[in-house]
């Protein structure tokens, strides 16, 4: 079953071959210019004009923050309805009632509550950017799975993921059983972003996946 994903995962990055030139070109000017001009934009735009440095800096604090829950995961997509069409129609997240912002996009809730914002690309020159990000994530994801940036759901029926996803045309990896004795399966939503879908997770005290069944 893994050889169809990987198939088609080559046809996937073929067809993306082109714009991922562009892709690592606009990402090595983007790191020239960084050195340069960071310091600048996070002293223009966060609230206290004395920042300057990055948060990537940052090495421990001796307290935390009053933060009460995680409230929902946020992504800017190049198109709206085929994200939607992706996270609605394929993983199942059901719409909710969004408030009116001038970016379109749509608000999505998933089987166990968690919730996920979509926002069309605002305008021409982030669009720039976002194309070349989106295929740098893809080429960089297939590299780096499965421990690379994802998001995780679970599904109480792999090979009905599988079977699904193939009739969608939708490449993805299988992996496992690994350390925690999850069967995997990682994708990448319409913009580059990767999915796991696990059998399980270990519970939070412990290492392993509970016994299944």
């Amino acid at each position: 079953m893994a050889r169809d994903g990987i198939s088609l995962m080559g046809a996937s990055l073929t067809a993306a071959a082109a714009g991922v030139t562009i892709g690592f070109v606009l990402g090595r000017y983007s790191t020239v210019i960084s050195k340069k001009s960071l310091a600048d934009l996070i002293k223009r735009k966060a609230v206290h004009a004395s920042s300057t440095t990055r948060t990537g800096s940052f090495t421990s604090h001796p307290e935390s923050l009053p933060i009460t829950e995680f409230e929902h995961a946020s992504f800017e997509v190049l198109d709206v309805e085929t994200s939607r069409a992706f996270y609605e129609e394929l993983l199942g997240f059901k719409r909710i009632v969004r408030p009116d912002f001038e970016v379109d996009g749509y608000w999505l809730q998933g089987p166990s509550g968690v919730k996920m914002h979509i926002a069309e690309v605002p305008n021409a020159s982030r669009r720039k950017y976002k194309e070349a990000d989106s295929l740098q994530k893809e080429w960089h994801g297939w590299e780096g799975l499965p421990t690379g940036d994802h998001l995780a759901l679970l599904s109480d029926d792999l090979k009905l993921c599988e079977i699904r996803l193939k009739a969608a045309g939708i490449p993805y990896k299988r992996v496992g059983p690994g350390p925690q004795d999850a069967l995997q399966l990682f994708l990448f939503d319409p913009d580059g972003n990767a999915i796991e879908i696990g059998d399980c997770a270990p519970p939070v005290d412990g290492k392993k996946c509970k016994l299944r069944g």
